[in-house]
């Protein structure tokens, strides 16, 4: 799938596509919460997500694919978060490429009820596991240009239940240089 911003991928899950397999692929944590907490809000009941929601490191990146096999609790759907997935790449080739195994036979039958959340702060575009995430996994940038930082100035102002003009806005992204959790 191609490669999207935050917005697309946003428009495209309040058009009604599940995700099966999403990859955030950027290193800030307010953009990652700005994926990940409307997929929680629409897919994932607020009283089960203490069932349905699970964060593994890539440690146990075995574990994720059994476990996101298995029907969630109390819950129409379960997201499981994997931490640091760049990690596999630096393995050694033997365990790389059962890692690699794990995810392309994951991806080939993946389940319906999981949401399965990959974050990174960056993968080598050359290598295998990039070219089957780019293959198969919704693939959301977490950069932000200019006009995205503006455009989260002016959502955190709403949110806090002000207001904020266009010159404030632009003042608070040049003095934050374009980073919304700074």
């Amino acid at each position: 799938m191609p490669e999207v911003n935050v917005e697309t991928f946003l428009r495209q899950i309040k058009g009604g596509k599940t995700p099966e397999v999403v990859l955030l692929d950027g290193s800030d944590a307010y953009m990652r919460s700005l994926v990940i907490q409307p997929l929680l809000d629409k897919f994932v009941p607020e009283a089960s997500r203490a069932w349905a929601l699970t964060r593994f490191s890539v440690r146990e990146w075995r574990d994720v694919f059994e476990r996101a096999q298995v029907f969630p609790m109390l819950s129409p759907h379960q997201v499981f978060i994997v931490d640091d997935v760049e990690e596999i790449e630096s393995l050694g080739e033997e365990k790389r490429e059962a890692a690699i195994a794990l995810l392309q036979e994951y991806v080939s039958k993946a389940a319906p009820f999981t949401i399965l959340i990959l974050q990174t702060s960056g993968l080598d575009k050359r290598q295998k596991l990039s070219k089957i995430l780019q293959k198969d996994a919704f693939w959301v940038s977490l950069t932000v240009d200019y006009d995205g930082a503006l455009a989260v100035a002016q959502a955190e102002a709403r949110k806090a239940g002000c207001s904020i003009d266009s010159d404030a806005a632009r003042a608070l992204v040049e003095g934050v240089n374009l980073k919304p959790d700074a």
